[in-house]
């Protein structure tokens, strides 16, 4: 058996929606060479922005085009939808790079940081391709429970995503580790929000929220979110950009995540209906 993911491993998981040099068909490690499965697809939607990669556990090359008797042996499938490509990223005679800073930017994180801000709107393009490529995706592998990952704009398409599921196929969802990211809620209609509830109420979602960062809005107050909201409590870097990167985290020997004294008892409250012992403290 594979030994258990700390919070640390699982951040280490998350950046990977940011390394450009994942190749399908190659496995994908985190820090220390620890496989945690095969990239099975890339999605690059330029009509939306959505960056979307999808790792199958196993050591096999399964695609979305693999024969279903294949598929169908995929027992856990991970979903990483990329964040925000950076305005600093844009360059002369790079069109592809720039129409993508554009339509994270223009189509989704402006619109969607005003109507976070306003406390009501309705969801962006690139919500809306996500939730496709999540639903595309537990049909293509019919049998796999799916573990999303995400940060910043990429946080608010999985949480999205999870929103938009049936009921049937969020039992189907394993996990979420969502980090930085503006929260969805009030963006959903009536029945995505009863969705949402379930989610949390199912204590498989966690969104990580650095308050240092200016990106995490919409949290506090025990304001509702898809998923169970943890407030970190991180370091001030000195810089937004690290802030937002997850350059405020800290983390003990053993991979725990120093949270704020009221996002540790949460956890501990969540992790004791879950049966699971925890030193929260870093």
């Amino acid at each position: 058996m594979a030994p258990m993911l700390t919070e640390k491993n699982r951040v280490q998981i998350a950046k990977q929606e940011y390394n450009k040099n994942m190749n399908v068909g190659k496995p994908v490690k985190i820090d220390g060479g620890r496989k945690i499965g095969t990239l099975s697809q890339k999605i690059d939607n330029k009509a939306t922005g959505e960056q979307t990669y999808i790792i199958t556990n196993g050591g096999k090359k399964i695609t979305a085009n693999s024969p279903l008797s294949e598929r169908e042996k995929v027992k856990e499938v991970t979903i990483l939808y990329r964040g925000s490509s950076a305005p600093d990223e844009m360059g002369l005679g790079k069109p592809d790079i720039n129409n993508d800073v554009a339509a994270d930017w223009l189509q989704n994180d402006v619109p969607a940081a005003i109507m976070i801000l306003a406390g009501k709107g309705a969801a962006t393009p690139q919500l809306k391709s996500s939730a496709e490529t999540l639903k595309k995706t537990l049909n293509t592998y019919p049998n796999a429970k799916g573990y999303i990952y995400a940060h910043s704009l990429g946080g608010m398409n999985g949480s999205y995503a999870i929103a938009d599921l049936s009921k049937e196929q969020l039992k189907r969802i394993g996990g979420a580790y969502l980090y930085q990211c503006p929260n969805v809620y009030n963006l959903l209609n009536a029945e995505q929000k009863k969705i949402a509830d379930a989610f949390t109420a199912s204590n498989k979602g966690f969104i990580y929220a650095d308050l240092l960062d200016v990106v995490s809005l919409g949290y506090g107050g025990d304001k509702n979110a898809v998923g169970n909201v943890l407030f970190v409590d991180g370091k001030d870097t000195g810089s937004m950009g690290k802030q937002h990167m997850w350059g405020g985290y800290q983390f003990d020997k053993d991979g725990h995540l120093k949270l704020t004294e009221a996002g540790s008892a949460k956890q501990e409250a969540i992790l004791q209906k879950q049966g699971v012992k925890i030193s929260c403290k870093a």
